[in-house]
């Protein structure tokens, strides 16, 4: 990865200018959540660590808080030990409780829920639930896990945007999870490499995905553009070879960015200073 230099400092600046232009907390949906996940990355950034807190504070105050963008709660509450941020976590998690999952859910439903429970037994729960959690990934994981094809069947087919979700879901998981906790994080490192790997072989010439996984299709960028953020944490959090990885990322990077994709781009840029 590149050293964050001045091109970094100007993408920074430029970042918190658009930031100005934001409500924190407005239903932004994945982009909202990228922009905070940026923030959160560049925590020592005293505008950036604000913004994030602020979009807690607008959750709590609007009843909006949900297992999707907890990651706000989380951080607010250990950057100010507030116990309101706590609070609203437990919440999230009863109401979460409360709600049978059905065994036909999307992928990207438990995409979800399952970072969110993972973080919540490593912060809030003495890890006690660590074990059910990292299980309740490879359960996800097998029941349309199609072993031919190394992709889950969504239904008679395949969904780019479904396994963005689940292997952005590892990431989340992995991250939170501690490495001290071999067995479980071992468990969730083997199938994000599997379950990378299978998407993988499915990129075009272009080196983009298309929303059913068939290279001759039209390329979905924002599935694409979550892909390679999960595959730029794996390299951030040594899941997988850089030296393998890196040169593909750049150039799917270079693709989105010629396919009109540049904000995209910079939010990724600015989370893992790599750059076409």
């Amino acid at each position: 990865m590149i050293e964050m230099g001045e091109l970094g400092m100007n993408l920074i600046t430029s970042f918190r200018e658009r930031l100005n232009s934001r409500v924190p907390g407005e239903d932004g949906g994945m982009e909202q959540d990228f922009i905070v996940r940026v923030c959160m990355h560049h925590a020592e950034d005293e505008q950036l660590s604000a913004y994030v807190v602020q979009c807690a504070d607008a959750l709590i105050e609007h009843h909006a808080c949900t297992p999707a963008n907890a990651k706000a709660l989380f951080f607010a509450l250990e950057r100010t030990g507030d116990n309101r941020y706590e609070t609203a976590i437990r919440a999230v998690l009863e109401e979460l409780n409360a709600k049978a999952v059905s065994k036909d859910a999307p992928l990207s439903a438990l995409a979800e829920e399952l970072p969110f429970r993972m973080a919540y037994e490593m912060k809030l729960n003495r890890m006690e639930g660590v074990g059910r959690t990292a299980a309740a990934y490879r359960q996800a994981h097998l029941q349309t896990w199609d072993e031919k094809k190394q992709l889950h069947r969504m239904g008679k087919g395949f969904s780019l945007r479904e396994e963005a979700a689940f292997l952005l879901a590892l990431t989340d998981g992995i991250a939170a999870c501690s490495e001290q906790l071999y067995e479980h994080w071992r468990a969730l490192v083997d199938l994000y490499r599997v379950c990378l790997s299978g998407v993988l072989r499915h990129l075009n010439a272009q080196t983009l995905l298309t929303s059913n996984l068939k290279a001759s299709d039209t390329p979905d960028l924002a599935g694409t553009a979550i892909v390679l953020y999960a595959l730029l944490s794996g390299v951030q959090l040594g899941l997988i070879d850089p030296e393998r990885y890196l040169p593909l990322a750049q150039k799917c990077l270079a693709a989105l960015r010629q396919q009109g994709q540049a904000p995209a781009v910079t939010l990724i840029e600015l989370v893992f200073g790599v750059k076409a």
